[in-house]
């Protein structure tokens, strides 16, 4: 109910009352009360300790939850099955992007408002109140909200941002539209009770590559789609690969160029962000910290793929309807 992210006011609340406490602390020490000013640095800790005790109660301990039954296949395929299988979603990919609309700079522009996407993604997640998830996430559905800082957080590299305390979703408007239904879905499964960042991200593939919707497929072919296209290279035919490459629409190889160029042009506060959230993420029980936001690799021997990536086997659980 509350109109703007509550955990952004928060975060400004937090910085305001840091640099009030560093004068407080300073003007003390000044008037040589050291006593008061031990009694505010103890101040400040108690709200920390405060702060991390209500964040490891209802977020940290998540972490040790199982995954998600996300459907994913675990049979082995066969590689005469790539082609068909990469074909098969390339072309519901261009037939997506065949009904956007792309800006002069390649960017798509977004069919459907914040507000929109939420329904259409609260729709998505009914579907997982089906009896086969047994009753893994939570029955209720928030809304992502929009940050108002979102062109601070493009410098973070930051697309979303979820605090598990005020079961609330974050949302980088900033960040180029192709990403907003995948990571609004991400954001919106860690309400949900999926706190690692794979299953997250495992969570929103599914139910973006699934979706009736144009648009919320265009948005999980975008994150996806190079894993499942990295399949071409192990065809045993070396020209497997360009030909699949040259059957990408236009549209979607620039919208590529111009998603890697925006990200290269927002990476001042990068490094800071990189190294506050793997510090978090590894405190919480993920072992490979800011690493577990990628698809797990694919394992090869003598050229021959035999363990596919995740990614690669939700795709399969799609193609053969499981």
């Amino acid at each position: 109910y509350f109109p703007i992210s509550f955990s952004e006011v928060l975060a400004v609340c937090a910085m305001v009352g840091v640099v009030l406490s560093i004068i407080a602390f300073v003007k003390r020490i000044k008037q040589k009360n050291f006593i008061k000013a031990a009694t505010r640095i103890l101040d400040v800790a108690i709200l920390v300790i405060s702060f991390t005790a209500m964040l490891s109660a209802t977020t940290q301990l998540q972490y040790n939850r199982k995954s998600p039954p996300i459907p994913i296949y675990e049979e082995k395929v066969d590689k005469t099955e790539f082609l068909p299988i990469i074909n098969h979603f390339l072309d519901d990919y261009n037939d997506a992007a065949s009904k956007l609309t792309y800006k002069p700079s390649g960017e798509v522009e977004s069919p459907y408002s914040i507000m929109d996407i939420n329904m259409l993604l609260e729709k998505e997640f009914k579907r997982l109140d089906d009896p086969k998830f047994n009753n893994y996430f939570s029955s209720f559905t928030t809304y992502c909200k929009p940050l108002i800082s979102s062109e601070i957080f493009s410098q973070l590299q930051v697309t979303g941002i979820t605090i598990g305390a005020f079961g609330e979703a974050n949302v980088n408007t900033a960040a180029p539209a192709c990403g907003l239904p995948f990571t609004m879905a991400h954001e919106i499964a860690h309400t949900k009770g999926v706190m690692r960042e794979e299953d997250a991200n495992l969570v929103a593939l599914y139910l973006t590559l699934t979706s009736d919707n144009y648009f919320l497929r265009y948005s999980g072919y975008f994150y996806s789609f190079s894993r499942l296209m990295g399949l071409a290279s192990f065809t045993g035919n070396k020209a497997d690969y360009g030909e699949v490459y040259n059957r990408i629409s236009p549209q979607i190889l620039n919208e590529y160029r111009y998603n890697n160029k925006y990200w290269d042009e927002h990476d001042m506060l990068k490094e800071f962000q990189d190294w506050i959230n793997n510090w978090y993420l590894k405190s919480s029980g993920e072992e490979q910290g800011t690493g577990s936001y990628e698809d797990t690799p694919v394992k090869v021997e003598d050229e021959v793929i035999v363990t596919f990536s995740t990614y690669q086997k939700i795709y399969f659980a799609i193609y053969y309807n499981l």
